[in-house]
C-alpha cells in the first residue's frame, strides 16, 4: 500500500502486556504481547508509521519495548500477561491440521485496571485503535469517551474486540486463570457503533457470523462495519446487516510473531482512513476494499512468518 496524501496521525490505546508462551515441547522466552503493540509494531514495519501506543505497562515489559513509542513510563513492576499453550491438532483432521489449538490464560497486573488517557490526549488523531485485554470488563465508560470523540470530530475509530470477549474460567496452582468467551449481547453491541470498524475473530464468539450481522443491522449501526476474521476462510464484512465473505491464502501457522488478526486490524483501518478519508470513496465500498487489502495483508504476514521460521526462501 502507497499512502497518498498527507500521512495519517496514529494512536493505539489498549492494555500492554506480557506473553509467556508454550509450545509441544518447550517454553518460549517471554515477548511482549498485546494488539495494541502488535498493531503499532505493523504500521512500523510494513507502512512506515510510528503510532503512538497508550495504554497502562508494568516495569517487566520495559526491556521489551525497544523503539516503540509510549505515551507513558511503567506504573507498578508486574504487566498484565499472557500464556499461550499451544496443542497439536487432532490428527487426520485436514481444516484444523495447520492451525493448532490454542489455550491461553491470564494474570492481572499489580496494578488496578486503569482508565484510558482523557480524550483530549487522543481525540485529535487521525486514526485510533482501541484494543482491550483485560478480561471480565465491558469497558462502558472508555467506549462513552468514543463516542464523546466520535461527535467531535472526524477521526476513524477501530475497535478491536477480542479483548472484550473473555471473561476468567478456573484458576490455576501459578497465579494464572483461563481465558472462555464471554458472550456479547445485542445492547452490548449497540454501545459499539460509536467505531467505524469492530474486528473479531469466529474464535471470539460463537455464532460469530450470525451475530456480526445482527448487530450490523442495528439502526444505530448504519456507520458501522463489522469484520470477523476466519483464520484459513479468511474474513467476512457485515455491513447494514449484509453479509460480504472475502477468502485468503491460507493461514497456516498461529504461533508466528505477528498474529494475523492484529496484521489485519492494523492494515484494515489504515485502508479504511486511505479509501474514506482521503479518496472519499461512499463508507460502504471503503469497507470492502480496506477487508480485501487486510485479509491479503494478514495472510501474507503470516505466510512470511512462516518462511522466516522454517528457513524457507
Amino acid at each position: 500500500m502507497s499512502l497518498n496524501g498527507a500521512r495519517p496521525s496514529v494512536i493505539v490505546i489498549g492494555d500492554l502486556c506480557l506473553d509467556h508462551n508454550e509450545v509441544p515441547g518447550r517454553v518460549l522466552e517471554p515477548s511482549w504481547g498485546s494488539p495494541a503493540l502488535f498493531i503499532a509494531r505493523q504500521l512500523q514495519q510494513e507502512y512506515g508509521l510510528r503510532a503512538l501506543v497508550s495504554g497502562p505497562y508494568g516495569e517487566d515489559l520495559l526491556p521489551f519495548l525497544g523503539d516503540i513509542a509510549c505515551d507513558r513510563g511503567p506504573s507498578g513492576r508486574r504487566s498484565l500477561s499472557y500464556k499461550n499453550v499451544a496443542e497439536p491438532a487432532p490428527p487426520g483432521d485436514d481444516d484444523t491440521a495447520a492451525a493448532p489449538g490454542r489455550v491461553q490464560h491470564w494474570r492481572p497486573a499489580d496494578r488496578p485496571l486503569q482508565p484510558i488517557s482523557p480524550r483530549a490526549n487522543w481525540s485529535a488523531f487521525d486514526l485510533v485503535y482501541f484494543c482491550p485485554l483485560v478480561p471480565d470488563e465491558d469497558r462502558a465508560a472508555d467506549v462513552t469517551e468514543f463516542r464523546a470523540a466520535r461527535q467531535d470530530g472526524h477521526a476513524v475509530h477501530v475497535l478491536v474486540a477480542q479483548g472484550l470477549m473473555r471473561v476468567s474460567g478456573e484458576p490455576s496452582g501459578d497465579h494464572y486463570r483461563r481465558v472462555e468467551r464471554r458472550n456479547i449481547t445485542d445492547t452490548e453491541a449497540a454501545s459499539w457503533s460509536c467505531f467505524d470498524i469492530v474486528v473479531f475473530s469466529d474464535e471470539d464468539q460463537s455464532d460469530a457470523l450470525a451475530k456480526a450481522i445482527r448487530w450490523s443491522a442495528h439502526g444505530g449501526a448504519a456507520g458501522t462495519g463489522f469484520v470477523v476474521t476466519q483464520g484459513r476462510r479468511g474474513a467476512t464484512l457485515c455491513f447494514q446487516g449484509r453479509l460480504i465473505p472475502v477468502p485468503t491464502l491460507p493461514v497456516t501457522d498461529e504461533t508466528t510473531s505477528v498474529g494475523a488478526g492484529d496484521a489485519f486490524a492494523a492494515t484494515m483501518g489504515l485502508e479504511f482512513y486511505q479509501a474514506y478519508v482521503v479518496e472519499a470513496m461512499s463508507r460502504s465500498a471503503a469497507l470492502h476494499r480496506a477487508t480485501v487489502r487486510a485479509t491479503a495483508a494478514a495472510s501474507a504476514r503470516v505466510l512470511a512468518g512462516v518462511a522466516a521460521s522454517t528457513g524457507a526462501q
